[in-house]
């Protein structure tokens, strides 16, 4: 059953949420209509004049709501990532590449999402002696899903999603659990006074015990800011405050303090990379990868 504690954060998440998309639309008159694309689909994309801004869903672990245009492709993929932690005792190295997610616009206002899970290799060492106790690389899992959006796609103050998705495993020991698992997202977006964007993921997830085969609910919440770099044209930069915790007792909370850089190579294509600070003994203590983001 879900703790009193788990249950808090997410109220208090989604009260802030709520609290600032009421006031600032309060505060906004007069939006500007969006633009209706409801006769585009797959097999009529828009001009690409009509094209959204690109949106991505990296470098943070908040998702844009912002599904891909209808007819077109978007990848999105890690060119180099790497991490490390010790928790009880024993040290993780974690390196992966070739990651991409493929991204397909079916309508207006929903696409298909395949993430690929690259080549990963995994290190686990004894924190004490520095012997080596695993070693684990090859295929990640396979990841499904689709991005419906039910507001914002083409403009507005506020913009919401829902991305329903299930985990195929490779079974690489070390690299993946060997189960199939899923869960839903909620990616939203608000813009702030300031040019400042508000960015969150809200997660549920039925995923695997860590001390046997049995499932449990698991929750991940990142809530982040953006912001424009002042000086540096075209170049956006990310903090961001991330939890994810579940019900298995055997499974720690982890918290991360994320801080990452989008550059607009292209206004179809973006460079990216970022930081990940590890903020209790179960986190990665450290984070770091860079990727690419390519629209067609």
């Amino acid at each position: 059953m879900m703790g009193a504690r788990a249950i808090g954060r997410i109220a208090l998440l989604w009260t802030l949420v709520a609290l600032g998309t009421a006031s600032f639309a309060l505060a906004d008159d007069s939006p500007a209509p969006a633009l209706d694309k409801s006769g585009y689909t797959l097999f009529n994309p828009p001009p690409d004049s009509s094209l959204r801004d690109l949106a991505s869903d990296r470098p943070t672990k908040s998702f844009s709501p912002i599904t891909v245009d209808a007819g077109h492709v978007q990848i999105e993929m890690d060119l180099a990532n790497y991490s490390f932690g010790t928790y009880a005792g024993v040290t993780t190295r974690t390196f992966l590449t070739a990651d991409p997610v493929f991204k397909l616009g079916l309508t207006s206002f929903a696409d298909l999402e395949i993430q690929i899970g690259g080549y990963q290799s995994v290190r686990t060492i004894d924190a004490t002696t520095h012997i080596a106790l695993a070693h684990g690389e090859g295929l990640g899992d396979f990841i499904v899903k689709t991005k419906i959006n039910f507001i914002g796609n083409d403009g507005g103050p506020f913009a919401l999603s829902m991305s329903p998705f299930v985990k195929i495993p490779s079974s690489v020991p070390l690299v993946s659990n060997g189960r199939v698992e899923g869960g839903v997202q909620f990616p939203l977006l608000l813009n702030l006074p300031a040019d400042f964007t508000l960015i969150s993921t809200p997660e549920f997830d039925l995923l695997k015990n860590a001390n046997d085969s049995q499932t449990h609910p698991a929750f991940k919440v990142p809530l982040g800011l953006a912001h424009a770099v002042p000086g540096i044209d075209k170049l956006t930069a990310y903090v961001e405050v991330y939890s994810a915790f579940g019900t298995d007792p055997f499974t720690p909370p982890v918290y991360t303090l994320d801080l990452g850089l989008g550059y607009m190579l292209t206004p179809a294509c973006q460079l990216d990379g970022a930081i990940n600070l590890g903020l209790n003994k179960a986190a990665p203590a450290v984070q770091l990868f860079a990727g690419i983001t390519q629209r067609f």
